[in-house]
């Protein structure tokens, strides 16, 4: 497992990194960010609600003796400062570092890109056991557990309740509180997440005809319809009026 390091970001460079308008995060080469090597992941959390995070994969790390040199190099473009002239984006660190902590340390420009699909899942459970007394750390190897297994070609999504059963647990051996019933709620919050092509229409019908979900089958009957053959489409509402009201399938028919 690569090494995690939390950071903290005020809304607007929080916003950029999210719209991947700022993939430069500047800080001092202090003790603590010597440690980060290229590979690492930041949680970046948003000052203002903490719960709310970007997970980024350190792509490049750029040492310079001042602010102005980094500002100067051709990374200016990165950083999110483009409103401002290069000798206005560096004058405007000192709002958050002095000049004494400039020259003892050095300037590191941390280059990153962001992790989608982990800040995805990270959120998710984050919010999901909120209430739990839940580490981060617990939450944060979890999502990453969860992340390597559901974004793969070929996982079976049904799977997905079998590791959040196994992980709660595992939680609960260590005290959490967990209500019943979570398992199915990160698991809808997946598949509403996943990119609609005809891989995940594969995936996510292979799910339904195990797991008679009623929201899967709202999906794959719309969102995923065009990569369903007739015989698959039969099936799924075949099922759909076995197991549902006639509300939900009667639009299908």
């Amino acid at each position: 497992m690569k090494n995690m390091f939390d950071m903290r970001l005020a809304d607007e460079p929080f916003e950029k990194i999210g719209r991947e308008e700022k993939t430069i995060e500047i800080r001092l080469c202090d003790k603590k960010r010597k440690k980060i090597k290229e590979g690492d992941k930041i949680v970046f959390h948003q000052l203002s609600n903490e719960s709310n995070v970007i997970i980024a994969d350190v792509k490049a790390l750029h040492r310079f003796n001042t602010f102005q040199e980094l500002f100067l190099s051709d990374l200016f473009s990165k950083t999110g400062c483009g409103e401002l002239s290069k000798e206005s984006a560096a004058e405007s660190m000192y709002k958050y570092y002095s000049k004494e902590q400039e020259r003892e340390f050095g300037v590191l420009g941390i280059e990153i890109s962001v992790d989608e699909d982990l800040s995805l899942v990270y959120g998710i459970l984050k919010d999901e056991y909120k209430d739990c007394a839940i580490s981060d750390e617990d939450i944060m190897q979890f999502a990453q557990q969860l992340n390597d297994y559901v974004f793969v070609e070929n996982c079976d999504l049904n799977d997905i309740l079998i590791i959040v059963y196994e992980f709660e647990e595992a939680m609960r051996a260590k005290g959490a509180i967990i209500e019943i019933g979570r398992q199915c709620i990160i698991y809808l919050q997946i598949i509403n997440n996943l990119d609609i092509n005809e891989e995940n229409a594969k995936r996510l019908y292979e799910s339904f005809i195990c797991y008679h979900d009623c929201q899967a089958f709202s999906y794959l009957m719309n969102e995923y319809e065009e990569w369903l053959t007739q015989e698959q489409r039969d099936e799924i509402l075949s099922i759909a009026r076995e197991v549902f009201i006639e509300s939900v399938w009667e639009d299908y028919v």
